[in-house]
């Protein structure tokens, strides 16, 4: 039986990022998270990403981390 795992903090919007989520959707929901602001919605998925332990969230969190440094440069 797989135990359901909450987020410590709720986030603002209401909605979590999920690894099980499309990636524009996941993308949408973390960048609503921080007020449209692309560095701190990187150095969020950044944290992520080193933090997990599980390899399907780290490739993810680090390919949507990479995405919005790249936006963040712009």
């Amino acid at each position: 039986m797989k135990k359901k795992v909450k987020p410590l903090f709720p986030p603002p919007s209401g909605k979590a990022w999920s690894k099980r989520l499309p990636m524009a959707t996941r993308r949408n929901i973390v960048l609503k998270n921080h007020k449209g602001d692309y560095l701190k919605s990187a150095q969020a998925m950044d944290y992520l990403a080193k933090g997990s332990a599980d390899k399907r969230t780290k490739e993810l969190a680090r390919a949507d981390a990479k995405f919005f440094f790249k936006e963040a440069r712009k």
